[in-house]
């Protein structure tokens, strides 16, 4: 993914996810290599990334969040 600030709320380089610097297709393209010619790199991401998403970036999880903060 593009290291931009916006997706490094939720990306982390190495831990969930490869970022590149934006603009870079050959870097975009050496990580996707990378992954291809990595299967434990791209099984401990992918485990990460799934994990990541299911503690809190469900919908339900971020509804919890928003109606967690609006109560007294």
């Amino acid at each position: 993914s593009s290291d931009l600030p916006v997706l490094r709320e939720v990306l982390r380089h190495h831990e969930n996810a490869l970022l590149v610097e934006p603009g870079r297709p050959d870097a975009r393209a050496e990580a996707i290599e990378r992954l291809r010619d990595d299967s434990d790199l791209r099984r401990r991401l992918g485990e990460t990334a799934r994990r990541d998403l299911v503690a809190g970036h469900t919908w339900d999880r971020r509804a919890e969040r928003v109606l967690a903060g609006l109560r007294p």
